[in-house]
């Protein structure tokens, strides 16, 4: 099977396969088509759409629950330096989340990761309702973006590994959408129950609180759903040599799929879940021999990015992409976390202003699926971030009391916005192999949240003290995207490629793993 151009673009780790095996046989292509487009994705797409609705619920709920918040610990207490904590903790969470969940997602799993960190922003989600300080708001809000930052890498990762490469941009593009869809329900929510100091009689909390119990939902309901119907990534389980598991996981996700229009090809999967079946593979360990596996294989991934790094090709597309993920979450957060300062400015309806601008993103949601796998991820980043890099200004240059300008520049920056999120999500994973897909694209994650924490923080703190309005963090976003759009220029384009790598040599074992984490560990030694 031939690699087209933009294959050749990604590391593939080439100087491992130098001494392959004559008997070694790619099944890439077949792992591939066997995966089918049916009722498995839809499902897989629903639980980890929802995971991402998840994280952007409780970004935007302090955003949305902060004034009410300060009013109930005491304008004394909240002073500006915590204000900005607060609104920027989340983030600090969110870059630690992101770095680990990375390492432990490619060595423990997809699933078990996604399960993991998303509990963690359902159990720390509902603790904020009943902090009782605003201390102990931004300790549970820090322990929230934990979750946020480990779940994402795992469920972009997953969708990639479980759907086919024809379909794949779309599927997830459903998953990124639901970002907005998080972003709609809880303005939407807080709009209902903040003003209003809603409360209801079987739950003992009201108003913020309240408000911060109804936003884990989403969290609940992926947590359930993974532990209901989602299988182990196969792609993941083989390059881990769990053979035997990933049979059964091909089996169950062609089972769910049956009857399904699209079905994965018989013949090949007969043939596949035979290969596999036929292999042997290491037997498991447990109790402290597992501890001693877990903490090798830390310091094997460790070696592996650290030769990733050394190689002139994949070091600059880790800084390319670190650059624009950098550049689009100091952009993005930096704006949307103080929206409803900038709406106070300008008129008094702060929550109908949140709305609207969340709102903004589903054309554009509706663009990207329809864009994403014909015009390719990097052209529309490209075209996503110039556009979005002109709407702050427009918001800014709206009239003093203009409701309808106001509101329009904010949701043109959701509409172009949120094709720039998607590409990059779709992009991210996509460009590394399944070794340290996860690992890299929490890195890359992690440099988002360092991003996202400057642009709210920096934001925040010079605009109250300098009173530049609304033109200082508007013009900031501008320009921090002009950056971002000139690091797209030298991103690879991944539209196409074959993520599902699966080569197996005439003993049974993944080709290229273990050398190179044999080499890595000399590396560290």
């Amino acid at each position: 099977m031939e690699l087209d151009e933009t294959q050749a673009l990604v590391p593939r780790y080439e100087e491992d396969e130098e001494d392959e095996d004559a008997s070694s046989v790619d099944y890439s292509a077949q792992l591939d088509a066997v995966l089918g487009n049916g009722r498995y994705q839809w499902l897989a797409t629903l639980t980890c759409g929802l995971g991402v609705a998840a994280g952007s619920t409780e970004v935007m709920a302090i955003a949305l629950a902060l004034p009410e918040i300060e009013i109930e610990f005491g304008v004394g207490e909240a002073t500006q330096w915590q204000r900005n904590m607060v609104a920027s903790c989340i983030f600090i969470g969110m870059l630690l989340g992101g770095l680990i969940s990375g390492f432990t997602s490619d060595l423990k799993g997809r699933k078990s990761c996604l399960i993991f960190f998303t509990g963690f922003i359902a159990v720390f989600g509902a603790m904020t309702a009943f902090a009782k300080s605003l201390s102990q708001v931004a300790a549970f809000r820090f322990l929230t973006g934990l979750g946020i930052g480990g779940n994402i890498p795992s469920i972009f990762s997953y969708v990639a590994e479980t759907t086919s490469s024809k379909v794949r941009g779309k599927y997830m593009t459903v998953v990124a959408s639901n970002w907005m869809l998080g972003s709609v329900v809880t303005a939407a929510v807080g709009w209902i129950v903040l003003p209003r100091n809603l409360s209801l009689k079987f739950i003992p909390v009201e108003g913020w609180r309240l408000y911060f119990l109804i936003s884990v939902v989403p969290s609940v309901l992926t947590c359930a759903l993974a532990l209901l119907f989602l299988v182990e990534s196969p792609c993941f389980l083989i390059q881990r040599n769990n053979l035997s598991r990933a049979a059964l996981a091909l089996e169950r996700i062609a089972q769910v799929n049956e009857g399904s229009k699209h079905l994965g090809k018989g013949g090949l999967l007969a043939e596949l879940l035979a290969t596999l079946r036929s292999r042997q593979e290491p037997k498991e360990v447990g109790g402290d021999r597992e501890c001693v596996a877990l903490m090798d294989g830390l310091r094997a991934k460790a070696s592996i990015v650290c030769g990733l790094l050394k190689q002139d090709k994949e070091r600059k597309l880790v800084i390319v992409l670190a650059t624009v993920w950098f550049s689009l979450s100091a952009c993005w957060y930096g704006f949307m976390i103080w929206l409803p300062l900038f709406f106070q400015a300008k008129h008094d309806n702060v929550y109908l202003g949140n709305l609207v601008t969340s709102a903004g993103d589903l054309p554009g949601n509706i663009m990207s699926f329809l864009l994403i796998d014909r015009v390719g991820r990097k052209r529309t980043l490209l075209v996503s971030l110039a556009a979005a890099a002109m709407s702050p200004l427009a918001f800014a240059a709206a009239p003093k009391g203009s409701t309808l300008w106001a509101m329009a520049g904010s949701a043109c920056f959701g509409f172009v916005s949120v094709g720039a999120w998607n590409s990059l999500s779709i992009l991210s994973p996509e460009a590394f192999d399944t070794r340290v897909r996860t690992t890299m694209h929490g890195l890359l994650t992690a440099v988002g949240r360092v991003g996202g924490f400057f642009g709210t923080y920096i934001v925040g703190h010079i605009q109250n003290r300098a009173g530049a309005g609304v033109w200082f963090p508007c013009v900031f976003a501008s320009s921090v995207l002009g950056l971002g759009c000139l690091a797209t220029m030298f991103v690879p384009e991944t539209t196409g490629k074959i993520v599902t790598d699966y080569k197996l040599r005439g003993s049974g074992r993944p080709v290229g793993g273990q050398r190179i984490e044999e080499a890595g560990s000399a590396l560290l030694a």
